[in-house]
């Protein structure tokens, strides 16, 4: 038997592993994407992509209803059927998710096809959008195969192939079919799109393919699927996957909103911001992945003392990798948007920098949403999530005719970050979690230090390449040395001594 110390010690070591692999496929992931976006504004201009980008918001928001949820239902409940011994319910859940999801997903392709005119039209006011949704429509049946297989995967916590297969997999596909339209065709959105189709299959066939063998035993034809659970999963799926929804709708909906009261290229800008400040996401979206299976097995061994130390060391780390880029950004938006995707873009430098500041907030109130969702509370989630997203649609409606891209930066942030900080007060109260303790001060003075070091170094009569690299590696070098100087936690010591194992020294 493991004592306390041990346990945590365990603890912080399947963190770093996981959250490790899952930062690295995320970081992949969105390098990936980012030279997409890359392509497509330097080849399709703003206009165009500004089309192009409201079409996919609308499909990015409508993929995770598709699901119904079931991906977490996947995570929660895959690994309560196993302690159980019922192999029976484990091949039930597995074939119902998958039947499930796809058969809805058809029916949701079939009515955004056939409301793609009211949309383009009535909502949208942009007739060019009508092939837009209609091409996005044929994608639908297979992202929640994609996304049921990747959680498949993380029940079992096997990281690596949930990487490969959902954060690498699928944007690399759809890269590689984008540079092939660009270079022995010609790059339309139609193209885009259907890039983007296959890009699913494709991932979603491979994603069968391997969870089925990992399932090989349970999905013996000698076992009978024992179907009465999917009502109860569903019960617990559908809450969640709304929850889930309206918070991702709480980032994009200012997106849409400039995409119906503001011309297609201003879109086009504010989607690029909107895409760069989703950087910070890939931080607690990577450590989401592996504590949502730790927050929820613990929280059923009612093991509080570890739960509530994982949660702690969880948030600092978010707020540690967010407080860089958000510093980095503060120092550099103008330049570099300018250098990146071109001076047409250098408009929107205030408003990356507001989009920054809502997402280093998440970043700083750490896994708050999978910790409620993982302990019971997901209908309290779902509740402030749609509270957050009513808010940020008023804000947006009030403050983009008079501010434009700042505005829909501003109604977003506030509204973000106003449902993080309390949804972590409600964590307190209700279920007795809270994240920070002394350990946090260390960072917040690490990330002044680089931020008064780093706005001098900004100072200097540099390119605005040179320029941006040099602050980015002071802000960089200033924060470590400061933590080092300060001195390391435990769990610092062993995320290091992980790191030093891994790199062979």
């Amino acid at each position: 038997m493991l004592d306390s110390a041990d346990n945590t010690n365990h603890d912080f070591s399947i963190v770093i592993k996981g959250a490790g692999l899952s930062l690295l496929g995320k970081v992949v992931g969105r390098f990936l994407s980012f030279i997409s976006d890359i392509i497509l504004t330097r080849t399709l201009g703003a206009g165009i992509f500004g089309l192009y980008s409201i079409g996919w918001t609308l499909f990015r928001i409508f993929q995770m209803i598709v699901p119904l949820g079931l991906p977490q239902g996947v995570i929660r409940y895959i690994p309560k059927f196993q302690n159980d011994g019922s192999k029976e319910k484990i091949k039930g859940l597995f074939l119902g998710a998958f039947t499930i999801s796809f058969v809805f997903g058809l029916i949701f392709g079939l009515l955004f096809y056939l409301s793609s005119f009211w949309l383009s039209n009535s909502i949208f006011h942009k007739p060019d959008l009508l092939p837009v949704f209609q091409l996005f429509s044929f994608v639908f049946p297979f992202c929640p195969i994609l996304f049921i297989s990747a959680s498949l995967f993380r029940s079992q916590f096997k990281m690596n192939n949930s990487v490969l297969l959902e954060d690498i997999g699928q944007p690399f596909i759809g890269l590689v079919l984008i540079i092939y339209f660009v270079v022995f065709t010609n790059l339309s959105f139609r193209n885009v799109i259907f890039s983007e189709l296959f890009s699913f299959m494709i991932s979603g066939l491979i994603g069968i393919y391997y969870s089925v063998r990992m399932f090989k035993q349970v999905l013996s034809p000698n076992i009978t699927p024992d179907l009465s659970q999917l009502k109860q999963v569903l019960a617990f799926s559908i809450p969640t996957s709304l929850a889930g929804v309206f918070s991702v709708i709480v980032f994009w909906v200012d997106r849409l909103i400039v995409g119906i009261m503001l011309p297609a290229y201003e879109n086009g800008i504010y989607q690029i911001l909107s895409q760069l400040s989703m950087i910070f996401v890939i931080f607690y979206a990577s450590f989401n992945a592996i504590l949502g299976p730790m927050f929820s097995n613990l929280f059923a061994q009612k093991d509080k003392k570890r739960l509530q130390e994982i949660y702690r060391v969880g948030t600092k780390w978010n707020f540690y990798l967010g407080v860089i880029p958000f510093i980095v950004i503060i120092l550099n938006s103008s330049k570099l948007l300018g250098i990146i995707y071109g001076d047409e873009f250098k408009s929107g430098a205030m408003a990356l920098i507001v989009l920054s500041f809502g997402q280093l907030i998440n970043c700083a109130t750490g896994s708050i949403g999978t910790l409620l969702i993982m302990t019971g509370q997901q209908k309290s989630w779902f509740w402030m999530t749609t509270v957050s997203l009513i808010i940020n649609s008023i804000f947006c409606f009030l403050l983009v005719p008079k501010l434009g891209l700042l505005g829909a930066a501003l109604g977003t942030s506030i509204s973000v970050g106003g449902m993080n900080i309390a949804a972590t007060i409600y964590a307190r109260k209700k279920v007795g979690l809270w994240p920070y303790d002394r350990r946090y001060l260390k960072g917040l003075l690490a990330g002044s230090t680089a931020l008064l070091l780093g706005w001098a170094s900004s100072q200097m009569y540099l390119t605005a390449w040179i320029s941006f690299i040099t602050v980015s590696f002071v802000v960089i070098f200033i924060f470590i040395l400061c933590l080092f100087l300060i001195g390391f936690d435990q769990e610092d010591k062993i995320l290091y001594q992980v790191f030093r194992k891994r790199l062979g020294f």
